[in-house]
């Protein structure tokens, strides 16, 4: 399966290498750094475009995903600037690669697995220990600009 000049052992290859990124940094950086961003750019879409079993519109929003942060909050507390995005119909394979794609691209994520036992199970939110006297973190306190991955193939 191709596409977009990107083969399917490219993206094995990709998930199974363990070198340093910085190592692969050339002399000339500066002077490229507008066409290899570009590149890069083109790569992770055709990349995403393949997991996504060539979905354009799926990864065109995930790709928007990954850019987008909140750049102002309203005082009723609505989130100006992000876009979050619910991808359906996604096999457990195909899922699998997401998760894996994006914990290789982004600085922070969270990988979510829900299933019924889970949902029931999880603290979401902070609570208050009033033996010890001390707040217990909650799965939602995590740094800003985290992406949080929610995995309910398993539901």
């Amino acid at each position: 399966m191709r596409y977009c000049d990107v083969e399917k052992d490219v993206l094995n290859n990709m998930f199974n290498q363990e070198e340093d990124p910085a190592s692969q940094v050339s002399d000339s950086y500066p002077a490229n750094l507008s066409q290899e961003l570009f590149q890069s750019g083109q790569k992770a879409h055709a990349i995403l475009k393949l997991i996504l079993n060539g979905d354009e519109m799926a990864t065109s929003f995930l790709l928007f995903n990954l850019i987008s942060k909140v750049y102002q909050r309203s005082p009723e507390g609505l989130a100006l600037g992000h876009l979050n995005i619910n991808l359906t119909s996604m096999t457990p394979q195909q899922a699998k690669y997401v998760k894996l794609f994006l914990s290789k691209v982004l600085p922070v994520h969270m990988n979510l697995n829900l299933t019924i036992e889970s949902l029931s199970e999880m603290r979401f939110q902070p609570r208050k220990n009033y033996d010890t006297n001390q707040m217990e973190a909650g799965l939602f306190q995590m740094l800003d600009g985290t992406n949080v991955i929610c995995d309910e193939t398993n539901i």
